[in-house]
């Protein structure tokens, strides 16, 4: 029986990216085709995205639990799932990415695979809006993460979605915690040409490929797909969860504080230190100016911001101009959000919805209502977790800009 750890240990002659090529024409090959209810008891849902959903099952026959990961095929091209499933399978062996099963198949209307379970939220579900998580448990998770770039980036591939969503823990504190989803992952050096939409988390010259409204095309020349890209990426992730918001909304000039930082980065000994950056420590912001260079040629690699670990980054009190009078850090946009033109996700720290929103008397179970608002149409999912009475808003937008940001 082929056994997966074996390749793990094979001689480093042997080409990553050959490996997964034929790792995914054998793939495409050997498919199995099995319906799920066959095969799997579902317990529950525990993930849903634009990609699919992800669903708790265990095996009938052994009984094992699994998270099974389920894209249908209406909407997912069979090349893009086999890349996925062959890039988490052949990475899958290091401690701090999350494992596979070796399980992959099609039914009448999806591809699937199972990966291993990981009980517990993902980092995004413990930052507090405004506040961030203790440093020292921020620097245990950005090890681990670390740890899982650099494996990533030796083997050839960009993760390209480094974001708290995709970072499972096992614990609360960080202890551990596991680098998942490999849907956007590619091989270094593959051409991008475009990208539709911007997130906090992209590099400049990624931000550079949006097409802007009116063109059909970006200005800018097609990008290679670099590691730089997740170092930046990382950069804003460690940014986020010390502080609980972002530094922007994205890398263009037209957000002044990206424009406030990068010529801060540029001459930092003639322009004054960002607003939003005065709580760090002269090492973290010597860290996060290697970390996020403009120049993506300058950044350092994810890996050495083990020689940062044994210093402060947060200030024990932070300077008087980062607090308002409401005694609350000031903040860009909280953490409240992870914006792009299709998807929106707030968290309104209160145990009721805004006023101007619909809900019907909805507690711990999940109901869809819908509100316009001018010209724009929200669909909108709440869910109200009674244990830390705090409501979860996820916002699908259809049309138009998103919506204020509410920031309780």
């Amino acid at each position: 029986m082929f056994l997966w750890s074996q390749v793990c240990s094979l001689s480093p002659y042997i080409s990553s990216l050959h490996l997964i090529d034929e790792l995914m024409e054998l793939t495409a090959q050997s498919l199995s085709r099995l319906e799920i209810n066959d095969h799997f008891n579902i317990i529950k849902e525990i993930g849903r995205g634009k990609y699919g959903k992800v669903l708790l099952v265990t095996h009938r026959c052994r009984g094992t639990p699994m998270a099974l990961k389920v894209m249908p095929k209406a909407s997912t091209k069979l090349q893009g799932f086999l890349r996925e499933y062959c890039i988490s399978l052949h990475l899958s062996c290091h401690p701090c990415i999350v494992g596979l099963f070796g399980i992959a198949f099609q039914s009448e209307e999806h591809y699937g695979f199972a990966q291993e379970l990981v009980i517990g939220k993902d980092l995004f579900a413990v930052i507090q809006p405004r506040v961030g998580i203790p440093e020292g448990a921020v620097k245990r998770c950005v090890l681990q993460i670390a740890s899982a770039l650099e494996f990533i980036h030796e083997h050839g591939l960009v993760h390209r979605d480094v974001k708290p969503e995709n970072i499972l823990l096992l614990d609360r504190h960080c202890c551990r915690v596991k680098l998942a989803d490999f849907g956007l992952t590619q091989k270094r050096g593959t051409l991008i040409r475009l990208i539709s939409g911007t997130l906090p988390y992209m590099a400049p010259e990624l931000c550079a490929m949006a097409v802007e409204p009116g063109e059909r095309r970006p200005r800018a020349e097609p990008l290679s797909v670099e590691p730089s890209l997740d170092t930046w990426a990382f950069g804003v992730l460690i940014f986020c969860i010390l502080t609980g918001y972002f530094p922007w909304e994205r890398c263009t000039t037209s957000d002044d504080f990206y424009q406030e930082f990068a010529d801060w980065c540029q001459s930092p000994a003639k322009a004054a230190t960002p607003s939003q950056w005065k709580r760090f420590t002269p090492a973290a912001l010597e860290m996060f100016s290697r970390l996020l260079a403009v120049d993506a040629s300058h950044r350092c690699t994810v890996g050495e911001v083990e020689a940062y670990i044994n210093v402060d980054w947060v200030r024990t009190v932070p300077p008087g101009e980062l607090v308002g009078d409401d005694g609350m850090v000031k903040a860009t946009s909280t953490l409240t959000s992870t914006l792009n033109s299709h998807y929106i996700r707030y968290i309104y720290t209160h145990s009721s919805p805004p006023a101007d929103t619909e809900s019907h008397g909805c507690n711990s179970v999940r109901e869809t209502c819908s509100k316009s608002r001018g010209p724009v149409a929200v669909e909108m999912n709440v869910r109200m977790d009674m244990t830390n009475d705090r409501c979860d808003f996820e916002y699908c937008m259809i049309a138009g800009q998103p919506p204020g940001i509410f920031t309780g």
